[in-house]
């Protein structure tokens, strides 16, 4: 039986980059968000994962379908290689987080052949958690530097200069009384 109220993960209203309420004391920056990188210095990590096991049979005999394996594992390093250039990746190396691109890599390579909801869902939970997602670098307070701009003040609304000083007078003003 599901729970009733409380706090959930995702809930409520999403993280303002340009809010400065919601900004943290981190040590993240002035705004408490992280700006990406445009271009990863970093090597690309070696692949952490152990080979795929060669596909079984209903009575657990091995097939052999050497090809078929051998190209998901030359996907996985494709795919590997290039998500290690994209600007998450420095945080990624900052947070050793290699391992967990691994197996989004993983899900992400085996879904491409064989659609499973499971797999599918796991992935995009990864994908998210990993920052590869517009909710996912707001829920961790990422942001591009190409896409950085100044933030916005906004113009404060000019007040008035009338003759109306009064509550009462201005209630007559807006119900159309003199």
């Amino acid at each position: 039986m599901p729970k009733s109220g409380g706090a959930r993960p995702g809930a409520g209203r999403p993280v303002n980059p340009n809010s400065l309420r919601q900004a943290g004391v981190s040590g993240k920056g002035l705004d408490g968000w992280i700006t990406l990188p445009d271009i990863v210095t970093q090597p690309v990590p070696d692949w952490p994962l152990p080979p795929l096991p060669p596909p079984k049979n209903k009575e657990g005999d091995e097939l052999e379908d050497s090809e078929t394996m051998s190209r998901q594992d030359e996907r996985e390093r494709e795919v590997w290689a290039e998500l290690w250039t994209k600007p998450q990746a420095s945080q990624w190396h900052a947070q050793h987080l290699a391992y967990d691109v691994a197996i989004y890599v993983r899900l992400m390579v085996a879904s491409e052949t064989n659609i499973d909801t499971k797999t599918l869902s796991e992935a995009r939970h990864r994908a998210g958690n990993l920052g590869l997602t517009p909710q996912g670098m707001a829920a961790l307070k990422w942001r591009f530097a190409a896409g950085e701009v100044e933030p916005e003040v906004k113009a404060q609304p000019k007040r008035r200069t009338g003759t109306v000083t009064s509550i009462r007078d201005r209630m007559r003003v807006i119900e159309g009384g003199s």
